[in-house]
């Protein structure tokens, strides 16, 4: 029994034929590399913008010290798409916001006493976790505080 065809037609269709399937499936691997390297770019990019404003949102909360309105507003954050946990933390690393979505997709605030080790840099930072997108937000309020006294000319 011969594998191989033997005419030369036949062996320059074989020759033709797994030319362009190993063209194909090379080509269908770098467009797949690539495309999912843009991909997470675009993730990481999109995820640093929405963290970024929370955490100016979280910092309007925390002036004020009103928790129950910073989880009100994790929680009602926590329901966009592809949002799995949102933690807020003062800078020592104690938690004062926590929200996890539950088992059944609903976001539910965590009432346990957690610490976060916090990263040593001030800059936001983004990572892969377990294949998951973890993003790490300071969250600045000493800027909008000088912005908000400047605007309001009141003494106080």
């Amino acid at each position: 029994m011969r594998m191989l065809p033997r005419s030369l037609n036949g062996r320059l269709i074989l020759l033709v034929s797994c030319i362009l399937l190993a063209t194909g499936v090379t080509h269908g691997w770098v467009t797949a590399h690539r495309q999912s390297a843009m991909l997470i770019t675009a993730m990481r990019k999109h995820a640093a913008v929405m963290v970024h404003n929370f955490s100016h949102r979280c910092a309007y909360f925390l002036v004020l010290q009103d928790f129950a309105g910073l989880d009100a507003f994790l929680l009602q954050s926590a329901g966009l798409p592809d949002i799995l946990h949102l933690q807020v933390c003062e800078a020592d690393g104690s938690v004062v916001g926590d929200v996890e979505n539950g088992p059944d997709g609903k976001p539910e605030v965590k009432q346990e006493n957690n610490r976060l080790v916090p990263p040593a840099t001030l800059a936001a930072t983004i990572g892969i976790d377990g294949g998951e997108l973890v993003v790490w937000q300071p969250i600045e309020a000493g800027d909008l505080l000088e912005k908000t006294r400047k605007d309001d000319p009141s003494p106080r």
